[in-house]
């Protein structure tokens, strides 16, 4: 029974990690766009960019407002020194910023933003759009129609577990301890059935040899 019970609990755990992988297999990053080697403005390489392209973006502040209208990635090289005047997103699905620092941003449209490593000094969030953190930062958030702000982590055998925000990191350690209480408790099951198999097999076998003195 316990047998069972770990093999199940193991298949729902591979499970779990392989939807995770889902969200990440429906980016198809057809192209990657350097900015400034390739275009000299980050608007000029949005333009170029198709759906699911990726616009890797140097260090620098860049001043210009700028307008996605498509699904795209934006990376940069550190949120402190990658710096970005306005950003102004509107399209329905999924965008995502890596590593940004952004002035000012405004967000429409149903669009889902997942940020990760981000500041935003200045961010709204309308017409149903999402913003999702992780370890981002947020300031002076101003959230209307229907807008939202949540965080998500990526958690081993969890897969992606989105969250109200700011409650994250409790959520975090909640799932955390309890998939270490029932992995002892698994272990501690299968060892005490060992044992007793132990003792069983002692006292059978003094059985035995208290049958052939007599």
């Amino acid at each position: 029974m316990i047998n069972r019970i770990i093999r199940g609990t193991m298949l729902v755990f591979v499970f779990i990690g392989f939807a995770s992988l889902i969200p990440g297999l429906q980016r198809v990053k057809a192209d990657t766009i350097i900015v400034p080697d390739d275009y000299s403005t980050m608007q000029g390489a949005v333009n170029a960019a198709g759906h699911g392209d990726t616009i890797s973006v140097r260090n620098g502040l860049y001043h210009e407002k700028v307008t996605v209208e498509k699904l795209l990635t934006l990376v940069g090289e550190n949120k402190e020194n990658t710096v970005i005047e306005q950003l102004n997103v509107s399209c329905i699905g999924d965008v995502y910023l890596t590593n940004l620092g952004i002035h000012h941003i405004d967000i429409r449209d149903s669009t889902s933003i997942w940020a990760a490593g981000c500041r935003f000094e200045e961010a709204y969030i309308r017409s149903n759009a999402k913003l999702l953190l992780s370890q981002s930062e947020a300031w002076e958030t101003h959230i209307c129609d229907k807008g939202e702000i949540l965080g998500f982590y990526d958690l081993p055998l969890f897969g992606r577990v989105i969250f109200a925000f700011p409650f994250g990191f409790v959520f975090y350690i909640f799932l955390l301890l309890l998939t270490i209480a029932v992995a002892a408790g698994l272990v501690l099951a299968l060892f005490l059935r060992r044992k007793r198999k132990r003792v069983s097999a002692q006292d059978l076998a003094e059985e035995k040899s208290l049958k052939s003195l007599e």
